[in-house]
This record gives structure tokens, sequence and C-alpha cells, in this order.
């Protein structure tokens, strides 16, 4: 019974943290998926004249210019990097700088209830132009020159595009979103994931929109920033703990659990409850991102969540047996002593009537006559029936001849017994 209810606790506590976790998730994906259909529908609104964006110079030999916008282009600042050879006056330019302009007033990256900045990109589907917020500063950018602008600009395309097409088109565009397995990113070194949106007009795909997830702020974004012993969550490609710390107390017991990671859940109906040795794994797939939310611990646990009800148990057992111990000693001095005596009044009295039998000089019988069986007789009385041909049925030939004889006699043997009891008190 307890531990049906420690191990129904655990798991209500999983799924409080998981379920919070997978809100969070929905949450955002709602903000980009509203954001892109929003856009998508009022397309033939969208209007107005961009203005232009600084340029930085760059190095000879870069296929790609960059440059940031300013405050009557976008809301918030963000780099774009354009093919040097695109043609500003060219429709998809514009519609793609209309297109930053409208996503940079949306919600969809800023997160006002934890007071933190989502990054994010867009890029469009002939590769031409992306666009990045927040802007790299000097440090950063320079990394970019070194790792090349081209092929930093192909790497965060081919990496949106490639979990893009693992579905089908159709499936995307009922969907509407993708996941991005989480990366190292080359140049801030720090591990991100992505999801990610495509926007159609007129049946063509023409950007997607890209909201990045720095994976150390795992826990501020999308646990409330609440920790739990022995909680953690595991990329979709299971190499990734999220949202733990270094250092934390329970990295032994975490650690443990990884190693039997191949046995986690992979459907996401139901939690799923796995012992290996000494621990016990919560764990249960989150759709959409795909992250696997675990929980692990082990009978130290156990025995020491459950040390004050066993605590409180056993004090009840111990006056349970003090009372019935009570009751025992009551009960002997009240009834069973009494009884004792008796017994031992009735015992001795026996032994007085075999006594008396065995020293008489004369046979004496004591028979039941309802019963026909002789119940006491000394040896004499045994010599004497030898010599009857109808053995111990005498008596009963007897009794029904003698019956006044019989009555005549049972005062002096009263007198016997009574002066016996007499004799004991």
């Amino acid at each position: 019974m307890l531990l049906s209810s420690f191990f129904n606790e655990r798991q209500s506590q999983f799924e409080v943290h998981r379920d919070r976790i997978k809100a969070n998730a929905d949450r955002s994906q709602a903000r980009l998926k509203q954001t892109v259909e929003s856009y998508e529908l009022l397309w033939h609104m969208h209007g107005g004249d961009v203005k232009a964006v600084r340029r930085y110079e760059k190095k000879i030999g870069s296929k790609y210019s960059i440059s940031i916008t300013g405050p009557n282009t976008t809301v918030t600042p963000a780099m774009l990097f354009t093919l040097r050879d695109y043609d500003s006056a060219d429709g998809k330019v514009k519609d793609f700088m209309r297109l930053m302009r409208d996503l940079s007033a949306a919600p969809l990256l800023r997160y006002l209830d934890v007071g933190y900045f989502l990054g994010g990109f867009v890029y469009s589907s002939d590769r031409q132009m992306l666009a990045l917020s927040p802007p790299f500063n000097k440090q950063s950018l320079s990394r970019v020159e070194r790792f090349g602008v081209a092929e930093y600009v192909n790497f965060k395309i081919d990496i949106v595009e490639k979990a893009l097409n693992k579905n089908s088109p159709e499936l995307i565009r009922k969907q509407r979103m993708v996941w991005v397995p989480p990366y190292i990113s080359p140049i801030t070194g720090e591990l991100i994931g992505h999801y990610a949106a495509p926007i159609y007009c007129r049946g063509e795909k023409i950007a997607v929109v890209v909201a990045t997830v720095p994976l150390n702020k795992f826990k501020l974004l999308f646990q409330d920033s609440i920790e739990q012993k022995g909680f953690f969550v595991l990329s979709s490609n299971l190499e990734h703990v999220l949202g733990r710390e270094m250092g934390a107390a329970d990295d032994k017991l975490v650690a443990s659990a990884l190693k039997y990671k191949t046995s986690f859940d992979k459907s996401g109906r139901r939690p799923v409850i796995t012992r290996k040795g000494s621990i016990f794994i919560y764990s249960q797939l989150i759709p959409g991102p795909d992250w696997v939310a675990v929980y692990v611990f082990d009978w130290h646990e156990v025995i020491f969540s459950l040390k004050k009800p066993l605590a409180g148990g056993a004090a009840m057992v111990f006056l349970i047996l003090v009372a019935l111990w009570g009751f025992i000693v009551f009960f002997d001095r009240r009834v069973l002593a009494p009884l004792k005596v008796y017994s031992r009044l009735i015992h001795e009295s026996d032994e007085f009537n075999r006594a008396v039998l065995s020293t008489a000089p004369v046979a004496l019988t004591v028979f039941d006559p309802l019963n026909n069986v002789v119940v006491l007789q000394n040896r004499q009385a045994k010599k004497l029936l030898e010599s009857f041909a109808e053995g111990h049925g005498i008596y009963q030939r007897i009794v029904c001849e003698k019956k006044s004889w019989i009555i005549l006699s049972m005062p002096f043997i009263g007198l016997l017994v009574q002066e016996r009891f007499d004799h004991l008190r």
C-alpha cells in the first residue's frame, strides 16, 4: 500500500514536470505557427516601402554582403546576409524585406514573461537572403568571417532543410512545424536547437522562419526555472541532456539512468517505468520536439520517503502490542488464575479419590450406569470382578436390582467428598 502510494506520487510529480515542458514547447510552436499563418492570410495586404539598410564592407571574394537593419526597416535590429549580385528591385527581395519588417513586430522571438529574447533567423527559399536576429557582435562576426560567410549561411540553411526534407511536403503543410535536432554552434560553441515553419504564398514556399533555442537556457524557457532532483530531458537523438547544470548532486543517478536510454519511451502515450538494478526510471516522449522526459530515483529515496509513514506505523503497532499485552495480563489475573486454582482442586480431589480406592481394604468401584463404563476400581474390585462370567455387566444388574441400596450409599460417598473439600480449603 505504501509502495503503491509512493510510486503513484512519483509518477504524478514526473507528469507535472513533463507537462510543464510540453506546454511551454507547444506555446512556443503556437507563436511561430500563428505568426506564419497570419502573414500568409494577409499576404495581399502587405505593402509599403522598406528603407535601406546599413551595409558593412566585407572582404573581397565573399559571396554575401552583410548589413544591419535600422529602426525604419524592422522593429528590432537584424543582421541581413545577401548575395552581392542580387537585384534590389526584384519583387522577391522586397517581399523578404516586408516579411522581416512584419515578423520583427510579432511576439515570436520575445519571452516577456521570463525576460529573455529568443533569437532566430529567416531565409528565402532561393538562399539569396538570410536575416539573423539579434545581430552578431563584432567578436562573433569575426568568427563568422573565419568560418566563411557563405559557408555559415549554407550551414544554417542546410541544417533546417535537412529536418524539413525528412517529412513529405503535404505533412509539412499540415503540421506547419518541424524541430531541428540540437547541435553545437560553430560560431558561439553553445548547444542550440531550432523549430521552423515554412511560409507559402500562392502555393509556393517563399521563406522559412526559424526560432533558435539556446539549450543552456532550457530551464528558463521550458521548465520555468523549476528544478526537480532526478528529472532531466534528453534531446531527440538521445545524445544531449537538457535542463541540467554541471556538478548537480544527482549526477551519478542521472549517469546510471543514461546507460539504459535505449529503453526509454518512444510513443508518448503514457509514462513508462523501468527498473534497472537499484534504480527506477520514468520516461515519456514529448511530441513535437521529440524530447524524452526522464525521472530517476533509487531505493534510498524510496526508503527515505517511506521513513515517516513507516515510523508512524511502527509506533501504532507498538501501541497495539502494549494494549494486547496489558489485556493478556489482565485476563491471566482475572480469569486464568482462578481457573488454575479450580483445576488444581479438581486434580487433587481426583488424586484423593484414587488414593482412597487403592488403599481401601475392601473392593470399591466407581461405575457409570448410563454409559455402562467402569470409571475407577481398586485391585480388590478387579479381582472380584474376574470371578463373574458377565464381567462388569454385573454392575449394571446390581444397579437395576439394588437401586435403593445405591440411594442409601450416596450420602456416605457425599460425606467423604465433602470432608475432602473441607480439608483442601
